[in-house]
């Protein structure tokens, strides 16, 4: 059996796929998609860290692009 992937924790963690989809702010479609595919967009790491208070980062849920968060938090602190 394959690993839980940090995505489908995250949604799971949200109630499953209609709930995190109404959490989100997003159709119970496209958070299929994003499993299915096993990657989430940036912007939708983005909503799932916010909306888990941070209990699944941008970073864990695209380790491939940690960078990218990592540029955006540091613009983040240096603009507030």
């Amino acid at each position: 059996m394959e690993a839980e992937t940090p995505l489908q924790r995250a949604v799971r963690h949200l109630g499953g796929q209609s709930k995190a989809a109404k959490i989100l702010g997003r159709n119970q479609s496209s958070i299929s998609e994003a499993l299915s595919r096993k990657q989430a967009s940036p912007e939708l790491c983005m909503r799932i860290e916010a909306a888990t208070n941070g209990a699944f980062t941008c970073e864990e849920l695209r380790p491939d692009i940690a960078d990218l968060f990592k540029t955006l938090r540091k613009a983040k602190r240096r603009a507030a």
